[in-house]
């Protein structure tokens, strides 16, 4: 208790003359009173009653949770003094989220926080990882490593689908004259056309095979073609240029 227009220190029922004055009484964790009183021609007692000082309230916390996919990404704040667990209390606001996760794109979202929980849900998209390539298969003198097959010239829908049938199943195989020739018989017996082909090598990497008609034994498909064998398929003109 302090008397605050006077020297003299107050303490209990202190002597003073008549007057005004003004008067504080304080107490730690309570609010600081401040009045007037008037003394005349008597004692004076004065009744004062403080108010707690109210307790400081914490500011508003909201809970912020990231479903990330996949569940073992990497969580983190962008430049926020906050850390990120899994439901960790913010004030409200605007945060950016980053995910991350090795072997995919790393994503950043941003999530507003206003007056209630949030859950975010984050996927990933995998990196897009290039096919390793193929390492071409050890050819011996006499074979070709395939590694695609081209079909020239114009011919019907289907015997062009007959040439791609056999000569497909030869793509990333070794192959020699002899199985061109045995595939070239296959293709002439069901077509009645005789095929030649060049085999166009690369410097690193498998050969492309192109298949071209040198001869076709029926005009319509109601016509028959004829019995051949292998050596007279090689006389019609079935051949194997390496370039």
């Amino acid at each position: 208790i302090r008397i605050l227009n006077i020297r003299p220190v107050y303490q209990p029922g202190i002597q003073l003359e008549p007057g005004r004055y003004n008067l504080e009484v304080s107490r730690s964790g309570y609010e600081t009173a401040r009045l007037t009183t008037q003394i005349v021609d008597r004692d004076v007692t004065v009744p004062v009653t403080l108010e707690r000082t109210p307790e400081p309230r914490e500011p508003t916390q909201y809970r912020l949770t990231v479903r990330a996919d996949p569940s073992n990404a990497r969580v983190r704040l962008v430049d926020s003094p906050f850390t990120y667990q899994p439901g960790v209390r913010l004030p409200p606001g605007s945060y950016v989220v980053e995910v991350t996760r090795s072997g995919y794109e790393p994503k950043r979202v941003t999530v507003r926080i206003a007056n209630r929980d949030v859950t975010e849900r984050v996927t990933l998209e995998r990196i897009a990882v290039a096919p390793p390539t193929p390492t071409p298969t050890p050819t011996r003198p006499g074979e070709w490593s395939i590694g695609s097959l081209r079909i020239e010239g114009s011919m019907a829908t289907h015997d062009r689908a007959e040439i791609q049938r056999v000569f497909g199943a030869y793509v990333g195989r070794a192959v020699t004259r002899d199985m061109l020739l045995d595939g070239a018989l296959q293709v002439y017996r069901t077509t009645g056309m005789t095929l030649g082909f060049v085999v166009r090598t690369r410097p690193a990497g498998a050969a492309e095979l192109q298949a071209r008609v040198v001869r076709r034994s029926r005009q319509t498909y109601e016509s028959s073609i004829p019995i051949i064998t292998r050596a007279q398929l090689e006389r019609s003109g079935f051949a194997v240029s390496v370039q």
